[in-house]
């Protein structure tokens, strides 16, 4: 968590300029105050408020506003729960930024190295994502495959693999559909999490790692797993 002039905050690469805009939509009334603590050695803290409730409807409309990031009827708090070690890892099918549509059930007992991050092209997906680019070979020679997955639109997912040149596909997740079924947790329930995946070519989860700040520490746990995964290969187990 980072502070910022004038009450703005950042987060995990995420900024907000005030509470009243990132709750934009839910309802006043009922509104709770928490405070996020800091992180690295930094000092102070910021409050930010959090609508329990989106109880106000639109003009004309039945239904209720949208919810915030901080609501809990907000689709990221929406999901299944957080999928561990020995679990079945839901089907993934997704298209990539280029339209073409990655399956998991069609790569033929390859091994998966499957990433959620929260944002193209803010400092810490970025940092995360060519940590995966500069091991693409040596994942590769492990027997994985390695893609990416966030909400952002495939415009936005062309441009950051353009300009990092990226080898990988990067998943395009409407709506954060893949995001809750896998049960990803959100930070403080205001920001998607930062999960790494290695699942095995039978679709079993074999290691889940959750850091949202260390990004390039998601490369060096996978390949760890993945290695780990190769030597009970070999020795039949």
């Amino acid at each position: 968590f980072l502070g910022g002039r004038g009450g703005a905050m950042a987060f995990g690469g995420f900024r907000f300029r005030s509470a009243r805009l990132l709750n934009r939509g839910c309802a006043q009334r009922d509104a709770k105050e928490i405070t996020l603590f800091p992180v690295a050695g930094r000092l102070g803290h910021r409050r930010i408020k959090t609508y329990p409730h989106a109880l106000r409807s639109r003009k004309g409309s039945r239904s209720p506003s949208p919810c915030c990031l901080g609501c809990p009827q907000s689709p990221l708090l929406s999901m299944a729960p957080a999928l561990s070690v020995g679990d079945r890892a839901p089907l993934v099918a997704l298209r990539d930024a280029d339209g073409v549509e990655r399956r998991s059930d069609q790569l033929a007992g390859q091994a998966l190295v499957l990433f959620f991050y929260p944002k193209d092209d803010t400092p810490g997906c970025t940092m995360e994502a060519c940590a995966f680019r500069d091991s693409y070979a040596d994942l590769q020679a492990l027997g994985a495959e390695v893609w990416g997955v966030s909400g952002d639109d495939a415009s936005s997912h062309q441009r950051f693999a353009g300009k990092h040149q990226l080898p990988y596909p990067l998943l395009v997740d409407t709506g954060n559909q893949l995001r809750r079924a896998y049960g990803v947790p959100a930070v403080l329930g205001l920001l998607p999490g930062r999960v790494t995946y290695v699942i095995d070519g039978q679709g079993v989860i074999r290691h889940v790692f959750n850091n949202l700040l260390d990004g390039p520490a998601h490369r060096r746990e996978a390949i760890e797993a993945l290695q780990a995964l190769g030597t009970l290969g070999t020795s039949g187990g």
